[in-house]
């Protein structure tokens, strides 16, 4: 497992973000259906552009070149340099994570429904939300643990501190 493994994970995740809040959400289950308020539309509106922006946010955080202060010694650089790469990717772990873990929370609010009773019948399973949460976040735990391993393993093949 190298540096791309735990990356790609996340791009997945990323990419599931980025798209499938405008898939599922703008038809006629949500922004066209005529018995939604304009101020509930209004916050699918908001939920389905958070998606983007957390899942580019969490891609640029996973693949951006860590910088160190200038004033870094030359001889810490590289552990400096692996722990940065380790610290955005648990970053962009988090960030990935928000908007499914955001979505399970949202069934705990008053007369929150994980699906409008007109569209029960065409739902695979109770909370289909599910069906994305738990992949998403089992994706982002996998790249938090591969990365966490791959630059404890670098680490330790410096000479330097073991990381946890």
């Amino acid at each position: 497992m190298g540096y791309y493994t735990p990356r790609i994970l996340l791009s997945i995740v990323a990419a599931v973000t980025v798209l499938f809040p405008f898939i599922v959400d703008f038809n006629h289950t949500h922004v066209y259906n005529p018995r939604w308020p304009g101020h509930a539309v209004f916050h699918a509106g908001q939920t389905m552009t958070l998606g983007p922006y957390l899942g580019l946010l969490s891609l640029w955080l996973a693949f951006r070149s860590p910088t160190l202060p200038w004033n870094t010694p030359q001889s810490l650089a590289p552990q400096l340099s692996l722990q940065k790469q380790k610290e955005d990717l648990v970053v962009a772990c988090i960030v990935g994570a928000c908007y499914y873990i955001t979505q399970w929370s949202a069934i705990f609010y008053p007369n929150s429904l994980a699906v409008d009773h007109e569209f029960r019948d065409h739902a695979p399973v109770p909370m289909p939300q599910l069906l994305f949460d738990i992949p998403a976040l089992m994706l982002c735990a996998a790249a938090w643990y591969l990365e966490t391993r791959r630059v404890a393993k670098a680490l330790k093949g410096m000479g330097g501190k073991k990381e946890n």
